[in-house]
């Protein structure tokens, strides 16, 4: 079992349990600034363990996100269905030590893996230049067609150095990574568009990808859509939603005159769109 952590499930219900006796004791709430303190690990210990309960009950995707997990969002969780027990799947690309944690035993035990990355045609997703998946929806493994099992998840790469300076917000692009050994190799894919970011994908029935990410650069305040029919290495088709709008943060962008780069639309549970006003399912 790796200890420490996010995944020291034992030490965080201990430490649940004492906070339970400790909360009983009518003088804590004399205390208002140490009792909300209290109050606040008790919620994070609340859902890092609700985690392992949704691996135990055979959750299909567990999505982490750092603000309540207390687990860096570089990371994403992804049970594999493949054999008796559900297995988890914990991802980090880091250009220095990428690896993965995987789970035989719903998520009781964890070993940690040395992964491979094989970067795009552009040479991008490896050494300066690294696949960031920071933000990213969870990863997904793809139930249909020829590529049915390939672990897939969105990510983008941020040249010329790898990191977010907006100076060279213009060279970034969207694309994703994709497993056909169960995690071992991740290939990154071809470049989808420029100026993005954060982004979600979902598999279709019919076998489609459906990739959808957020624009940093834009002032028409749309969300950015594009496609892949094979399973995630290429996509493809990429238009500006009609549908689906962003609120633009006034001069986030420094460089820029007008407001740009919202975030308010998304994918949810990897079957419907959601944005600020409305849901509409996807057919």
């Amino acid at each position: 079992m790796i200890s420490g952590g996010f995944f020291d499930f034992s030490e965080k219900e201990q430490r649940l349990e004492e906070i339970g006796i400790y909360l009983a004791e009518p003088d804590i709430w004399n205390n208002p600034k140490k009792s909300a303190s209290i109050l606040k690990e008790k919620k994070q210990l609340e859902s890092s363990l609700s985690v392992k309960k949704q691996i135990a009950d055979g959750i299909e995707e567990i999505e982490t996100y750092s603000n309540h997990l207390g687990i860096s969002s570089r990371y994403v969780m992804k049970r594999i269905p493949t054999g008796a027990n559900p297995k988890g799947l914990v991802l980090s690309p880091d250009k220095d030590d990428p690896c993965l944690y995987r789970s035989q035993d719903n998520g009781l035990t964890w070993e940690r893996e040395v992964i491979e990355i094989k970067p795009n045609i552009m040479n991008h997703g490896t050494g300066d230049v690294p696949i960031n998946i920071a933000s990213m929806e969870t990863g997904i493994t793809l139930k249909y067609g020829e590529h049915k099992g390939r672990l897939l998840i969105a990510g983008r790469v941020q040249p010329p150095f790898g990191t977010n300076e907006q100076e060279y917000w213009m060279y970034n692009y969207n694309t994703a990574m994709f497993s056909d050994d169960r995690g071992k190799t991740w290939q990154v894919s071809n470049g989808i568009m420029s100026g993005t970011g954060e982004a979600a994908l979902m598999e279709l029935s019919d076998g489609r990808i459906y990739y959808n990410s957020r624009s940093h650069m834009s002032i028409d305040h749309r969300r950015r859509i594009a496609w892949s029919h094979d399973g995630g290495e290429r996509f493809v088709d990429w238009y500006v939603s009609d549908d689906l709008f962003e609120i633009g943060e006034p001069f986030y962008f420094k460089y820029g005159t007008r407001p740009s780069y919202g975030c308010r639309a998304g994918l949810a549970d990897q079957s419907i769109l959601n944005w600020t006003h409305s849901i509409r399912l996807l057919k």
